[in-house]
């Protein structure tokens, strides 16, 4: 790939080559200095878990999601669930929290109806019915301190069963001062688990005139609602927003707009990456992260390599192709990050389960060295099934997994006296696991 020698807007490395070596040496020279710390706050921006307070590329699924929520929180009635899908990477639950953000402000302004709006992660719940202690803390918010709150704290503290039969009531109950209530049920698809009770109990309150409730489903899987128990595909009705990948010249709008006021990066370098991407899946994450990394490379180049070399190599105080093409080359000569790429369809799998059982003990403050194997088979089967990856290996099958993964150096398995299975751990980043299956034929469906 060849050098890229287009200029960023602002300028900043045409004084590049005044400056001297000697003003460089022991410390980086103000042209180099601003770049760098330009460098490092693109590394921080392109994290995906960065979002933008507004998205670009799509203007239509917005317009349509907006028009939907707000008719149903103006009218108070739902008029039926949303199901969105789309290849991951696609940008559904990013433009449903803007949209939300929209509503919000309206609704702080006055110029809507009163209503709460709650998230559901079914990656992030130990078990479904974990919903229904969530749907609760959001119609009824904890108080100040000055107020109290043990009303809530009790309820709260009720088992899944009880606090399903309060909501069945307060749904099928009128109340003129109970605010509408969104759900976002995002993952909607790893709700699925046992006999779909919760998810069904969910779709079925919406349907009362006085549940003033109003859920959007958000799913990886475009058939999902064909592959659902017909009592629970009859009551998610027909409204579906399908998010089709990101062309080529959507993807350069979003790299271009997340890189706004950084302007870091070469126009041909944006180009170049959101071309080759875009050919390959449309997956924005993917564009960022290798952003991120090219970022990364340039930052290393910066401050690791000879100052002075940094400063007359042509003024390149910012990231360009063979930054790109470098990125791109760290990846692939890793031998850790060779053997992720070379996982197998249910290797890969038993990695994401292990990854999304790390990150919820986590979210719940859960204090291991590791992840039980129970748990993470549980998910590992959750995801087999979602994704119809059959047949599903035993036991014995997903022991040799991890014999193999742990001599590969990916994971790590520590014996425990309290089971008979030992606990698992991640011996990569979360970071580079997600880089890696984000290019995976497999990982690509299961990463969030």
């Amino acid at each position: 790939m060849p050098l890229l020698h287009k200029r960023p807007r602002d300028g900043s490395s045409d004084h590049a080559d005044t400056t001297s070596p000697h003003e460089v040496s022991g410390s980086l020279s103000p042209a180099v200095d601003a770049a760098v710390k330009k460098l490092q706050r693109a590394c921080k921006e392109l994290q995906l878990s960065s979002l933008p307070r507004v998205m670009t590329g799509r203007e239509d699924e917005r317009d349509e999601i907006y028009t939907a929520l707000r008719s149903s929180i103006e009218q108070q009635s739902a008029g039926g669930p949303i199901y969105i899908s789309g290849l991951p990477g696609a940008g559904k639950t990013s433009i449903v929290k803007e949209v939300i953000r929209m509503l919000e402000a309206q609704r702080d302004n006055g110029k809507l109806r009163n209503f709460a709006w709650v998230e559901v992660n079914g990656l992030q719940m130990p078990r479904p019915d974990v919903a229904y202690s969530v749907l609760w803390k959001a119609l009824h918010p904890p108080k100040s301190e000055r107020e109290g709150n043990e009303p809530q704290l009790s309820r709260i503290n009720m088992s899944a069963a009880r606090l399903c039969e309060i909501l069945q009531r307060e749904f099928h109950t009128k109340s003129s001062t109970r605010p509408m209530l969104l759900v976002l049920l995002d993952e909607m698809d790893f709700m699925l688990a046992g006999k779909n009770q919760v998810l069904y109990n969910l779709l079925e309150w919406q349907t009362s005139a006085s549940a003033k409730l109003v859920l959007v489903g958000i799913a990886n899987t475009m058939d999902l609602p064909e592959r659902l128990p017909t009592k629970i595909r009859s009551r998610l009705g027909g409204h579906r927003i399908t998010f089709p990948a990101y062309t080529r010249a959507q993807l350069e709008n979003i790299i271009q707009h997340r890189l706004l006021q950084l302007d870091i990066f070469s126009e041909e370098a944006i180009q170049i990456c959101a071309k080759t991407l875009a050919h390959q899946s449309g997956d924005v994450r993917q564009a960022l992260s290798l952003c991120r990394k090219s970022a990364e490379v340039c930052l290393h180049r910066l401050t690791e390599l000879d100052r002075t070399a940094a400063t007359t190599n042509g003024g390149e105080l910012y990231v360009t192709g063979q930054d790109l093409h470098d990125a791109q080359e760290a990846v692939s000569v890793s031998a850790p990050m060779s053997r992720l790429r070379a996982c197998s369809k249910f290797e890969c799998t038993f990695l994401v389960a292990l990854r999304m059982e790390v990150r919820s003990n986590a979210t719940r403050g859960v204090n291991k060295s590791g992840a039980e194997l129970e748990a993470v088979i549980e998910r590992f089967a959750i995801l087999c099934k979602t994704h119809s990856f059959v047949p599903i290996p035993r036991l014995r099958g997903l022991l040799f997994i991890c014999d193999e993964l742990e001599r590969s150096g990916i994971i790590k398995q520590i014996s425990t006296r309290t089971s008979r299975y030992p606990l698992l751990e991640l011996r990569c980043s979360h970071q580079e696991l997600q880089d890696v299956f984000l290019t995976h034929h497999i990982g690509m469906q299961l990463i969030s």
